[in-house]
């Protein structure tokens, strides 16, 4: 590298979210190092993390109503940018925010280019012609970061060349409270994906003994608010589940719970669940990809076919009456996610990224 290093993220926007997440350690460490770091955001300007001072932020916008008429805008300013700026690296997050950058170094700039996959391939909304596009621009990169094995086998060997599996930093602000509540929680955006509907369902339909004192509280925001709010009035209830939105400190929020629960239908690898999981706290998950990565299904935690709610429900009864198997469970959970400490995530990307 010279003495001007310069790295860009460029993703959808900053608000509360794994992805975003990961790339507000990854650029208050660069800017840490006296890297010049930018942030790009597509879709949202508004930014819910705290950045180091000298990071910039730029919005690019647009007016048209429909993505795919922002596209070409998209392309020429990142394009504008390159040119201009003459980034050192470029790292984008979603495959196709990666595809507009790809795209853009045709057009102007030719720096190191990282592109890193957040959700599982297989399940999320991308269509025909992205995968197409994806096969054609994705060898261009000269690195492809994955969360879990199973994202990297969805993709072509000549892409599965360019690939690095990184799992996602845990920053856990405080280790599992020494008081125990009855407090079941569960984080993520209110979204078909994450599927609180179903938890909520399973919540409602547990037994008496398992249920009793038991409260859920569910911390995120988002489209589906609305709809969750009248299935919790129409199940009677609205004095035992809790839609708390977004906290900073999530982990300080659901320190004292008694069970962690992942309900979600598809996932890249979630942050709540390792944050969850390095916290110590009793967990469940559907079986979504990097789910087996985090939990070692009945010896660190309870796994359950995605979309099961009876299976959901039972495991909940399981661990809700059984404390010291809940315990057991934290403390061989806590064990296993050491290997996902900040600083050991972060020297896997300065491999990937200073290379």
């Amino acid at each position: 590298m010279n003495d001007t290093k310069k790295i860009a993220f460029v993703l959808g926007g900053m608000s509360f979210g794994g992805a975003e997440r990961v790339i507000s350690i990854l650029a208050n460490h660069y800017a840490a190092k006296g890297w010049q770091t930018d942030i790009l955001t597509l879709l949202k300007p508004d930014c819910d993390f705290e950045l180091h001072p000298s990071i910039r932020h730029m919005h690019l916008g647009g007016v048209a109503s429909s993505r795919a008429l922002r596209a070409p805008l998209w392309l020429a300013q990142l394009s504008a940018y390159l040119r201009k700026e003459k980034p050192s690296v470029v790292v984008s997050f979603a495959a196709r925010i990666n595809l507009l950058v790809l795209g853009a170094s045709l057009l102007g700039g030719k720096p190191r280019l990282i592109i890193s996959e957040r959700n599982d391939p297989m399940k999320d909304t991308r269509t025909a012609g992205v995968r197409k596009l994806t096969e054609l621009l994705y060898p261009r990169a000269d690195a492809v970061v994955f969360q879990t094995q199973h994202a990297k086998n969805c993709f072509s060997t000549k892409i599965q060349e360019k690939g690095v599996i990184i799992a996602n930093p845990v920053t856990a602000g405080l280790p599992r409270s020494t008081r125990s509540s009855r407090r079941i929680v569960a984080v993520g955006k209110l979204m078909h994906q994450k599927n609180h509907a179903m938890l909520i369902d399973a919540f409602a339909k547990l037994s008496e003994t398992a249920a009793a004192g038991c409260t859920l509280h569910i911390y995120g925001d988002g489209p589906l608010r609305g709809d969750l709010e009248e299935q919790i009035r129409s199940l009677g209830l609205a004095n035992r589940v809790f839609l708390e939105g977004w906290k900073s400190n999530v982990s300080g929020e659901i320190a004292d719970a008694c069970l962690f629960v992942l309900s979600s239908n598809y996932e890249g690898l979630s942050n709540a669940l390792m944050e969850a999981v390095s916290m110590g706290l009793p967990c469940i998950s559907t079986d979504c990809a990097g789910a087996t990565e985090l939990i070692n299904n009945g010896q660190s935690g309870l796994i359950v076919p995605v979309g099961d709610e009876a299976a959901l429900r039972a495991a909940m009864e399981k661990l809700l009456t059984d404390h010291a198997l809940a315990a057991r469970y934290g403390d061989a959970a806590a064990q296993h996610a050491r290997g996902f400490a900040t600083e050991s995530i972060l020297q896997r990307w300065e491999q990937v990224i200073e290379r």
